[in-house]
C-alpha cells in the first residue's frame, strides 16, 4: 500500500466529512485507503459514512474509534495503528486534498527522497453564501530556508526549534513506521498539537523537505490554530510546555535544544540579559523576531485553481465569486 489517508474527527459535521472524501476517493494513478478514526465522538456518522463508500462503491477503507474522547495525539496514533500505507497523509474534515492527482505527486515525493517527513503548501479557505474567502498563508513564515540547496540542517532547526517557525500540520506527510515513533514520544503527554512531531523530527536531525506545491485546501477557522479560541490556546500552551520536557530530556546532545533550553531559562530574568544572551549566542531570534513582524503586515497567497474545490463541493463554478482576504 503507498499511502494511507487518515481522517481524524471528533463530532464531525456529515456534510464536511462527504466533502472531504470526495476529495479523495477521486485520486488517481495511487494505491491508497482510508482509515477514518474517531475520537470518542458521541456522534460518529458512522452509518452515514458507510452508506456513503457503498454508495460510491469504494470498499479499501477503515473505521476505528476510542471508546471515549482522549484528544487528537491518541486518535491519530489509534489510526496510524491501524493503517497499511508506507506513507501516512492526516486529514481533518472540511479540508481536502488540493487536487484528484496530488497523492500521487506527494507519494512520488517523498518515496523518491526516502523522507520521513515532508510538507506542501496549504491553502487556506472559507465558503460561505456562494463566495470563497482565500486567506493570507499561514506558518512557516519563511519557507526559504526549507528550500535552501544545499539542505542546511542547522538553520532548519534554528528556524523551528528555536524560533518557532512551525509547519501547518495540514499540510504533512509522515513515513508510517516513524510516525508511529513520534506519536509514542507525545503520547501521554502532548494532548492536541499533534504537529509538534515536527519539533522533534527536527531535533532527531532528519531533513524536513519542503514540496513547493499545493497539496490541501485548508479550512480557515475549523481547526485549533485557526479558531482564534482562548480555551484552545491556553490547551496548546499547555501541549508546548510538554513538548519542551519531551525535548529537554531526550535531546540535549543536539546544540539548537540546549540553546532553547538555555534561552527559556533566561527569559524571566531582566530584559538587558536577555537581550544580550541572545545577540551573543543567537542572533538569528531577532531576525526571525523581525521577520516575523514584516511577515505578518503583508498579505501572502499561494497561486490556486478552483475547478476541484467547486467539483468536490457539488457548487457551480460559474456561480461562485472568489475574494482574497
Amino acid at each position: 500500500m503507498d499511502i494511507t489517508v487518515l481522517v481524524a474527527q471528533f463530532n464531525p459535521d456529515i456534510q464536511k466529512v462527504i466533502y472531504t472524501l470526495n476529495s479523495i476517493i477521486n485520486q488517481k494513478d495511487i494505491e491508497f485507503e482510508i482509515v477514518i478514526c474517531d475520537d470518542g465522538s458521541t456522534k460518529d456518522c458512522f452509518e452515514n459514512i458507510e452508506k456513503y463508500f457503498t454508495e460510491k462503491k469504494f470498499y479499501n477503507y477503515r473505521l476505528v474509534k476510542l471508546e471515549e474522547n482522549r484528544g487528537t495525539v491518541i486518535n491519530i496514533l489509534n489510526g496510524v495503528s491501524n493503517a497499511s500505507g508506507k506513507y501516512i497523509k492526516v486529514i481533518s474534515p472540511g479540508d481536502f486534498l488540493y487536487n484528484n492527482h496530488i497523492l500521487r505527486e506527494i507519494f512520488d515525493y517523498v518515496n523518491k527522497r526516502d523522507a520521513k517527513i515532508a510538507f506542501g503548501n496549504v491553502v487556506p479557505f472559507s465558503y460561505k453564501d456562494k463566495q470563497i474567502l482565500q486567506y493570507s498563508n499561514t506558518k512557516p513564515y519563511n519557507i526559504k530556508v526549507f528550500d535552501k540547496q544545499p539542505y542546511n540542517l542547522s538553520k532548519v532547526q534554528t528556524s523551528i526549534l528555536l524560533c518557532w517557525n512551525g509547519i501547518v500540520g495540514a499540510g504533512i506527510v509522515y513515513e508510517k513506521e516513524y510516525m508511529y515513533r513520534l506519536l509514542h514520544m507525545l503520547d501521554g503527554r502532548v494532548i492536541y498539537a499533534e504537529d509538534f512531531m515536527t519539533y522533534i523530527a527536527a531535533a532527531d536531525n532528519h531533513n524536513i523537505y519542503h514540496m513547493n506545491k499545493n497539496v490541501v485546501w485548508y479550512e480557515y477557522g475549523g481547526g485549533i490554530s485557526t479558531s482564534k479560541n482562548r480555551k484552545w490556546e491556553l490547551l496548546i500552551d499547555k501541549d508546548r510546555e510538554k513538548l519542551y520536557e519531551i525535548l529537554y530530556k531526550n535531546y540535549l546532545d543536539n546544540k539548537v535544544v540546549m540553546k532553547s533550553k538555555k534561552l527559556k531559562e533566561i527569559s524571566g530574568k531582566g530584559g538587558l540579559i536577555k537581550f544580550f544572551w541572545l545577540l551573543l549566542k543567537c542572533p538569528s531570534k531577532y531576525y526571525y523576531f523581525i521577520y516575523e513582524i514584516i511577515w505578518s503586515k503583508r498579505k501572502h497567497y499561494v497561486e490556486a485553481e478552483y475547478n476541484y474545490l467547486t467539483e468536490i463541493m457539488g457548487i457551480d463554478r460559474k456561480e461562485v465569486s472568489i475574494r482574497k482576504v
